[in-house]
C-alpha cells in the first residue's frame, strides 16, 4: 500500500514537471514568434484565433499578373539579366540567356505549383466543411437520441469521436489554405 502511494506520488511529481516544462517551452515558443515578428523581448503580444478563410481566396489571385511579377522581382533572373549585358562573347552570352530563360521557367512553374496548391487547399477545405456540417447534424441527432434513451453510451462516444475528427479535419484545412 505504500509503494503505492510512493509510486503515486512520483507520478504527479512527474506531471507536474511535464506541465512546468510545456508551459515553459509554449512560453518560449511564444516569445520567439513575437520576436521573429518584429515585436520587442518582453512586449505583451495577444495571439488569437486564426481567421475563418474566405470561401474563394484564389479569386483574388491574377495568375499571369504574378507569373509577371515573380520573373521581374526575382534576384537571380536580375543578376542574370546584367550578366547577359555585360558579357563580351558570344558563347558567354548565349549560355547567360539559356540560363536566364531556365530560370524564368523555373520561377513560373514554382508559382504555377503555388497556384495549384492554393486551389487544392481551397476544394479540401470546402470538403471538410461539408464533411463538418454532416457530423454537426449527426452529433445534435446522437445527444437528442441519446437524451431519449435510445443510444446506448458507446455509440454516442463513437458519435463524439466522429464529430471531434471533423472539427480537427476543419481547423487543419483551414490552416492549411490559410
Amino acid at each position: 500500500a505504500q509503494s503505492a502511494v510512493l509510486s503515486a506520488r512520483d507520478a504527479v511529481m512527474q506531471a507536474e514537471a511535464a506541465i512546468t516544462s510545456a508551459e515553459s517551452a509554449v512560453a518560449s515558443a511564444k516569445e520567439n514568434l513575437c520576436l521573429m515578428l518584429g515585436w520587442k523581448y518582453g512586449d505583451e503580444v495577444e495571439i488569437g484565433e486564426l481567421p475563418e478563410p474566405e470561401p474563394a481566396m484564389s479569386s483574388s489571385v491574377n495568375l499571369d499578373e504574378d507569373l509577371v511579377k515573380a520573373v521581374e522581382n526575382n534576384y537571380d533572373i536580375k543578376i542574370l539579366s546584367r550578366q547577359i549585358k555585360n558579357a563580351r562573347q558570344g558563347a558567354t552570352q548565349r549560355q547567360y540567356e539559356e540560363t536566364l530563360k531556365s530560370s524564368e521557367e523555373a520561377v513560373k512553374a514554382n508559382v504555377k505549383s503555388a497556384w495549384q496548391s492554393l486551389l487544392l487547399a481551397e476544394t479540401q477545405y470546402a470538403q471538410t466543411v461539408k464533411s463538418f456540417e454532416l457530423e454537426e447534424k449527426n452529433i445534435q441527432a446522437a445527444e437528442r437520441k441519446r437524451a431519449a434513451g435510445t443510444m446506448s453510451l458507446n455509440e454516442y462516444q463513437s458519435r463524439q469521436i466522429s464529430y471531434n475528427n471533423a472539427v480537427t479535419e476543419k481547423e487543419t484545412a483551414a490552416m492549411t489554405l490559410l
